[in-house]
């Protein structure tokens, strides 16, 4: 088993956007970009509240959150 991360939003699953910051995944039909590791999860999730403020937007770190994943590894 392989372990990944997968962002939420008040407990809503999301995703990380390179200069977007965290989204919620409201589109069906394409799969949820996983993290690697819980690490990169919290750099993501410090890099959107710095560039959320960076805009002027209020932002509750408090809302994000993530899922921890496993999937079998392939052989």
């Amino acid at each position: 088993m392989k372990t990944y991360y997968m962002h939420t939003i008040d407990d809503r699953p999301a995703s990380y956007f390179s200069g977007n910051g965290i989204c919620h995944m409201d589109f069906y039909g394409k799969p949820n970009p996983l993290a690697a590791s819980l690490k990169q999860i919290r750099r993501e999730q410090k890099a959107t509240v710095q560039h959320r403020h960076g805009l002027g937007l209020k932002d509750d770190e408090t809302k994000y959150g993530y899922r921890r994943v496993c999937l079998p590894v392939e052989s």
